[in-house]
């Protein structure tokens, strides 16, 4: 799980600085409150034209036992409502424009607040002959598809469900 949120934030990073020129990102960025609090977000990202956002990514699995009865909108929508929550202490709340609670399922469904921020890097993206939109969308869900392979790869191999060469 670890490895695909660095992945995640890593992809993110990568495609913000190659679209978006100007910009910069800082990874794991401590976030100072009145100098009192420190909370740490993934990304730390500047956009040229001035713009601050506070990214913190949260990738979770609907069809883990304790979501089974809740659909993924709800699942991302509370997600989204806890991350908030949390940084609530640094002064961070839901109307907040620069906190991004970036949320997604491992099916490759997005919350609200990634959509929306991945749309806002879009309309800033100088390239628009290769949408920041596709590419990005693409690339995590080539990096969930990665992961979950990993996943089920680990289990067949923890459960000797390989098949035989001979086969």
């Amino acid at each position: 799980r670890i490895s695909r949120h660095n992945i995640i934030c890593n992809e993110l990073s990568h495609l913000i600085l190659k679209y978006i020129p100007s910009s910069s990102v800082e990874s794991e960025f401590q976030i100072r409150y009145k100098n009192i609090t420190d909370k740490k977000a993934d990304l730390k990202v500047t956009l040229p034209n001035g713009d601050i956002f506070f990214v913190d990514v949260t990738i979770c699995n609907s069809g883990a036992k304790s979501y089974q009865n809740m659909d993924i909108s709800t699942l991302l929508r509370e997600k989204e409502k806890i991350k908030i929550a949390q940084y609530n202490c640094v002064g961070f709340d839901e109307n907040s424009r620069n906190f991004i609670p970036f949320v997604l399922d491992v099916s490759g469904t997005l919350g609200k607040r990634a959509i929306d921020f991945i749309q806002y890097l879009h309309h800033l993206d100088s390239n628009k002959s290769d949408s920041f939109h596709s590419v990005a969308m693409r690339n995590i869900n080539v990096v969930l598809a990665s992961g979950l392979a990993k996943t089920i790869f680990s289990f067949n191999e923890g459960m000797n469900l390989f098949i035989p060469d001979s086969c």
